[in-house]
């Protein structure tokens, strides 16, 4: 506060509301190219994903330390723990995969039509459809790479949720060939202070 009252705005809710407004612009001037990339270049459409998911790192000011490598063979279903929203731009950042998300995700808005166009993969969590789901999800990893969140939910990081385990048998040896063989990595995120 200034000597009559008034808050004077600091400099750190300046950068942190700047923040805020740059995500729907950069989302929207990318958009338009990220759909003509559906329709006409895969490779262009993996490039505007990965400036976007840099962009929206860089502006949460994320430094991202990653050890190990993804791995190359195709295709790949990714097991990943489930810590915070922004663990969907760190993963697109580096891994070439569709998400499996809950079927609520698709109703969110604009989130939920990000998903769609990213070709998520939106799921019921009653027990009754993980049999048509599974099939579903494994005719989905003959062409894409996917990305699992297990545990069903978000959680602190601190320790592992109960496993919902029933899409895991996707990427289980079945009626494909050999060459369709699923490999499975399993991925942890972890948020600290520097």
């Amino acid at each position: 506060m200034n000597g009559g009252g008034v808050r004077v705005p600091r400099r750190r809710d300046i950068r942190k509301w700047s923040r805020v407004a740059i995500f729907p612009i950069m989302t929207a001037l990318l958009l338009p190219p990220y759909i003509l990339s559906i329709i006409l270049s895969p490779p262009a459409q993996r490039l505007i994903t990965k400036i976007w998911s840099a962009g929206c790192c860089r502006l949460c000011a994320l430094r991202i330390k990653v050890s190990g490598a993804p791995e190359t063979a195709s295709p790949v279903l990714y097991i990943v723990n489930h810590v915070s929203y922004l663990d969907i731009p760190i993963l697109q950042r580096f891994l070439d995969a569709s998400f499996v998300a809950k079927k609520e995700v698709a109703e969110w808005p604009l989130f939920g039509f990000l998903a769609r166009l990213a070709r998520t993969m939106f799921i019921d969590r009653a027990s009754f459809r993980a049999v048509e789901q599974r099939d579903r999800m494994a005719r989905r990893l003959a062409d894409k790479n996917m990305i699992l969140f297990p545990e069903g939910t978000s959680t602190d990081g601190q320790g592992l949720a109960p496993f919902k385990t029933a899409l895991f048998s996707a990427a289980m040896p079945g009626p494909r060939k050999a060459a369709d063989k699923v490999t499975v990595q399993p991925v942890s995120i972890a948020y600290t202070r520097y």
